[in-house]
């Protein structure tokens, strides 16, 4: 009964520190109609409950997703499930040295007709460059919820997290004209990129990247009026592009829908419902969680002033008569409206924070918006000082801010050149790798306006406003951040 209880403790402090899902403290029972391998205990006796080897999702130099199949037998009552990992051999549970991770399912929401229950793990914090062993296990115990036996997944999954290399790399040039404020979004491999201010002008001109090759090749322009400051997003296999300024006082409201397989734009036939503007936010989100993206979601931006509504596009509507576009019930929560803000998704959550507010406000708080129920969350406030106009992508489920700057309306304030990688599991910043400006790596360089965007394991940033001497200049210069090694 002491070991019991020793184990008892350890397990719940290590669910109050390391684990991302909350229980409901319910235990309950799960029944199957066969069962494939049996966990095992430490003497060697088998449970009823079983499961299948673990598989490695992704990993990157300190984290790492790894997705479990757990499948049930008559007779156990479940407490805990998850994973537990360590950099030697046989990882356990009550070894203070690795961490576990929990799940518990409500089981009045169980279908007692699902056999298999796939469940994906985000690992953080992890040694870079290092071998971790990984294990799944479950808890069974009374159905008052006492602590019996602990079963290990009898397959050991083995995987080295990546070497880093946190580092710029400077690539080809734009072939546009140097600009600010372009749209950018990714469809596969390819980025496209377009409008803008260039200068002296706004333009319309839309461009298509191919990273690999390094290629630039320029496509029909994008219709409507020349712009700058509009946003760029992309669904399934079509982008899109809308919104804008398109001069000093007016901003506009239209979008269009791009076919890359044709090279044909579109305008988009359900209007947009919310006020013109520009230096809004967009991002596309896999709502499903199944690897597609399916719907974008719009907001903020200034009008006549900063604004904070949120609206959601799902062009899939259309077919079942509802609305294409959405107004959010829950706007973005942080009291006066926001512009020039950063955002990126993850999986099926979107990210939003930093810009500047009606009152001038420079900013640094960052939530994150579930779809699913409508919802907004605080989650730590980004690092570095309070700023807008700043760049910001996702790689492999790791947010990453940094540039942008804090100049006023008078011209007073500063351009950046520092750069964070924020962790979503673990809601924790790390300061990686500055900008910068030269091949050689020794110079920081301080860029804002810029747009940004990710394929694959890389995050590329272009063009922007640039110092030159104490005044700047507009920029095609094309760098790449890469976190860590393949």
């Amino acid at each position: 009964m002491r070991n019991i209880s020793i184990i008892s403790a350890l397990l719940l402090s290590i669910i109050m520190f390391y684990s991302s899902c909350s229980s409901d403290g319910n235990p309950y029972t799960i029944y199957k109609i066969y069962r494939e391998g049996a966990y095992i205990r430490l003497d060697g006796g088998e449970l009823s409950t079983s499961c299948r080897p673990d598989s490695l999702v992704t990993v990157t130099s300190y984290n790492a997703e790894i997705k479990g199949f757990f499948t049930y037998a008559d007779g156990d009552t479940v407490l805990y499930y998850g994973h537990c990992w360590s950099t030697s051999p046989d990882p356990r549970v009550a070894v203070d040295t690795m961490r576990s991770r929990f799940s518990s399912n409500d089981p009045t929401n169980f279908d007692p007709a699902t056999i298999i229950d796939t469940r994906t793990a985000h690992i953080g914090l992890l040694a870079q460059n290092t071998t971790y062993y990984l294990r799944s296990y479950v808890i069974t115990g009374t159905p008052q919820g006492k602590p019996v036996d602990t079963g290990y997944n009898p397959e050991t999954l083995v995987f080295n997290t990546l070497p880093p290399i946190n580092e710029w790399e400077q690539r080809n040039n734009f072939n546009g004209s140097a600009r600010v404020d372009p749209i950018s979004f990714t469809i596969g491999t390819k980025a496209y990129i377009g409008t803008g201010d260039i200068g002296n002008q706004f333009t319309n001109d839309f461009w298509e990247y191919d990273s690999y090759q390094e290629q630039w090749k320029q496509l029909a322009d994008v219709p409507g009026f020349k712009r700058t400051a509009a946003v760029g997003f992309s669904i399934g296999s079509k982008g899109y592009v809308g919104l804008g300024a398109i001069n000093s006082v007016d901003k506009v409201s239209d979008f269009y829908e791009y076919e890359p397989s044709s090279g044909i734009w579109a305008p988009l036939e359900y209007p947009f419902n919310g006020f013109p503007r520009s230096h809004a936010i967009a991002f596309s989100i896999d709502v499903n969680d199944d690897g597609i993206t399916d719907r974008a979601y719009v907001g903020l931006g200034e009008a006549n002033s900063p604004k904070y509504d949120f609206h959601e596009f799902n062009p899939s509507n259309a077919a079942i008569g509802d609305a294409v576009w959405q107004q959010r019930t829950s706007p973005f929560p942080s009291g006066p409206g926001r512009t020039r803000c950063i955002s990126f998704s993850i999986s099926s959550i979107g990210y939003i924070g930093l810009g500047v507010d009606e009152y001038g406000n420079f900013l640094k708080d960052m939530r994150k918006y579930n779809p699913i129920f409508d919802s907004w969350y605080q989650v730590s406030d980004f690092p570095g000082e309070a700023r807008a106009n700043a760049v910001g992508f996702e790689i492999d489920n790791q947010g990453y801010i940094g540039m942008g700057d804090n100049i006023t309306i008078s011209g007073t304030g500063s351009m950046f050149s520092d750069f964070w990688e924020y962790d979503p599991f673990n809601d924790r910043w790390f300061e990686r790798a500055s900008y910068k400006i030269n091949s050689e790596n020794t110079l920081p360089k301080y860029v804002t306006e810029a747009t940004s965007f990710s394929i694959g394991r890389q995050g590329f940033v272009v063009g922007g406003r640039v110092p030159l001497g104490t005044d700047t200049e507009l920029s095609r210069e094309v760098w790449t951040y890469r976190p860590y090694g393949d």
